[in-house]
């Protein structure tokens, strides 16, 4: 089976490159797969992993796709095109459905993974768009239950839409708080209790609210320190980093190095470190408005059998739908502050309220997840 993925790639600093990476990694343990990755044309792309081969092909968020189609035509013809579509990537304009009409020419079967779902509430022209999304293609795949049903209320047929879950990379690294802290070069915070956030500074993360509840967290707990670990995603991301570092400095109990910033793209290595030196991972997401998706970094997370406390957001609904008690209220300081603090109290307790999470790390693993698009694949292309 010849199969193109058409995604960003690494080290394009992305979710979605990160994504298909592990997909097609876990795809080919699995079956002996020809596979093509039409990646974006920013950065030179990681050849470590030599069994894929890789082609620049269309430059993110930028609606001229002549470039992908002629690698299509050039490439092709394959049996399956899979898309990792995401609205940063793919602008919601005509010249991408009208690139979908071409792209046919060159597959057996069309696929797409929408990681973002447009709720109604966006506008008719979203709607239109994803409606008219799923007539041209043969298959959808969506990671939520909510993003499942709100294409389904937009007139997209359930027959095209495929609920697969967000892989999960299991993380066996056997390492202590210690040495992880040792290798980050934080082993002055071994007797701490590590409080952690992770992932692109952005408006949406919530970590405005999360410093103000870390401010009650540190009035009654003074061995507590929270890690802010990650880059600002753009230029707005930039600024919001700046005004939260003068928002520290505001909060009369942020002081003495109790709020650790680490400013970088972590490495997967150093990624797996932090959560694994962490106590507890806080998210504290606020989603915008009709914005459906699922959070590839909870997926990180449960993957390090690591407790964690969430918002209530579309976002991270597999939290709150398996254990609401570990969920706040987004943008309530003062509700997540009692929970970090009962997290603190009673740590043992709020491990064990978190199992159901790593259950769920063990059923998306990525090898069940690659077995569901292998068997997605052999069904589309089957009933051609």
């Amino acid at each position: 089976m010849r199969v193109a993925y058409v995604s960003t790639y690494p080290p394009t600093p992305c979710g979605i490159a990160e994504y298909t990476t592990d997909l097609i990694k876990s795809i080919k343990n699995l079956a002996n797969l020809d596979v093509l990755v039409l990646a974006d044309g920013v950065t030179n792309h990681d050849l470590s992993y030599k069994e894929v081969a890789i082609v620049s092909a269309f430059f993110p968020g930028k609606p001229s796709y002549g470039r992908l189609l002629k690698v299509a035509r050039d490439y092709g013809p394959f049996d399956i095109l899979h898309i990792q579509h995401e609205y940063g990537l793919f602008p919601p304009r005509n010249e991408f459905l009208n690139v979908l009409k071409e792209l046919r020419r060159y597959c057996n079967a069309l696929v797409v993974t929408l990681h973002t779902v447009y709720h109604a509430v966006r506008g008719y022209e979203l709607v239109k768009h994803q409606k008219m999304l799923g007539e041209l293609v043969d298959a959808i795949i969506v990671h939520s239950a909510l993003m499942e049903y709100e294409l389904w209320n937009q007139g997209v047929s359930l027959s095209k839409i495929h609920l697969i879950p967000h892989g999960t990379p299991l993380n066996d690294l056997a390492v202590s708080k210690e040495a992880a802290l040792r290798e980050l070069g934080l082993s002055e915070l071994s007797d701490k209790f590590i409080f952690a956030t992770v992932g692109f500074i952005r408006r949406d993360k919530g970590l405005d609210t999360l410093l103000e509840a870390f401010q009650k967290v540190r009035s009654k707990h003074s061995n507590a320190v929270l890690i802010i670990a990650g880059v600002p995603q753009d230029k707005e991301g930039i600024e919001h980093a700046r005004e939260l570092g003068k928002l520290a400095k505001e909060l009369p109990a942020l002081d003495g190095g109790n709020v650790i910033e680490v400013r970088k793209y972590l490495t997967r290595r150093e990624l797996t470190l932090l959560i694994k030196a962490s106590d507890l991972i806080v998210l504290p997401y606020r989603d915008d408005l009709g914005v459906f998706g699922v959070s590839g970094m909870l997926h990180v997370v449960m993957g390090c059998f690591k407790p964690v406390i969430c918002s209530r957001t579309p976002r991270l609904v597999e939290c709150s739908a398996l254990i609401p008690e570990v969920t706040v209220t987004p943008n309530d300081a003062g509700e997540l502050a009692e929970k970090m603090i009962y997290a603190i109290e009673n740590y043992s307790e709020f491990l064990e309220l978190c199992r159901p999470l790593f259950d769920l790390a063990v059923r998306s693993s990525w090898r069940n997840v690659a077995r569901k698009h292998l068997m997605l694949y052999e069904k589309v292309l089957s009933s051609k």
